[in-house]
C-alpha cells in the first residue's frame, strides 16, 4: 500500500488527473509490522515526479492546454515571472479562454484522451505473479486485501502437492489489454476471488480486455475471505 500510494502521487502530477487509491476495512483494521530497512529504502529511492513543468519564461506565449502528442500539456509553476495563464474548468482553447465551438472541443477531448494511451504504455503495471504459472493448472485472480489469504492458501495447497498460481492486480483501471491478455491461457483454469457480491473486478476485466472468468469465489457477509475456503474452492 505504501508503494502504491507513493506512485499515485507521482501519477497525479504527471497526468494532471485525480488518482484513487482504494483501501478496505480489512487493511484499515489490521495490524502489521514493517522492517525499518524497508521504510528507509522506500524513502531513499522514492523520487518525486512533477511531470511536464515550465518554471522559466522563454518569451513565447504560454499555452496551458497546448495540444501535445502524449495528451499532457506542460504546467507553468505558479509565480513564474514574466507570464501568466488562465485555468478554466469550462471547455477552452489552448490558452485557457472559454470556447463552445465544436472543432476546438473535439481537439481538447482527443488531447485529454491521449493521456490514457500514454499511461497504459508508460506506467500501467501488469499483475504480480505468485507460484509457478507455467506448471499450475489453476490460477487465482484477485486484488486488494485478499492477497494475504490467497498467499496462505497457495502455501497450504503446496503441502498437498498442488501447484496453484496467483495473479494479483494492483492497477485496476484503466487496464491494458495488450499487457494483461498474455497472462491468461486457454488451457488453464482461472478462479476469481473477490470480497463483493457480483465480482466487480471480474466485470471490469471483461469490459476492458474481453477476458471472462467463469469460476468465482465471492464472499459478501462482511467478513474477509479465509485461506481455508480458498483451498476448498480450488482444490
Amino acid at each position: 500500500m505504501l508503494e502504491v500510494a507513493a506512485k499515485a502521487f507521482n501519477l497525479a502530477d504527471i497526468y494532471q488527473l485525480p488518482v484513487i487509491v482504494m483501501s478496505e476495512m480489512l487493511l484499515s483494521e489490521s495490524h502489521t509490522s514493517l522492517a525499518k530497512s524497508f521504510v528507509d529504502k522506500l524513502s531513499k529511492e522514492y523520487a518525486i515526479k512533477r511531470g511536464k513543468t515550465v518554471n522559466e519564461f522563454t518569451g513565447e506565449k504560454y499555452l496551458r492546454y497546448a495540444l501535445t502528442d502524449d495528451g499532457i500539456s506542460p504546467r507553468l509553476i505558479p509565480g513564474t515571472k514574466g507570464t501568466f495563464y488562465q485555468a478554466n474548468s469550462y471547455e477552452h482553447i489552448e490558452d485557457g479562454h472559454t470556447n463552445e465551438e465544436a472543432a476546438p472541443r473535439i481537439r481538447q477531448v482527443e488531447k485529454r484522451a491521449k493521456k490514457w494511451k500514454t499511461y497504459l504504455t508508460n506506467d500501467f503495471e501488469s499483475p504480480k505473479t505468485f507460484g509457478d504459472l507455467e506448471k499450475a493448472d489453476t490460477v487465482i485472480v484477485s486484488w486488494g486485501a485478499n492477497k494475504g489469504a490467497i498467499l496462505k492458501a497457495l502455501s497450504m495447497l503446496k503441502t498437498q502437492s498442488k501447484e496453484v498460481g496467483y495473479l494479483h492486480f494492483t492497477h485496476l483501471y484503466p487496464l491494458s489489454e495488450e499487457k494483461v491478455k498474455p497472462f491468461f491461457k486457454e488451457d488453464k483454469r482461472y478462479v476469481l476471488v473477490e470480497n463483493n457480491f457480483d465480482g466487480q473486478f471480474g466485470k471490469l476485466l471483461r469490459m476492458e480486455t474481453g477476458i471472462k472468468i467463469k469460476e468465482k469465489l465471492l464472499r459478501y457477509d462482511g467478513r474477509a475471505i479465509t485461506p481455508e475456503e480458498i483451498v476448498k474452492r480450488v482444490a
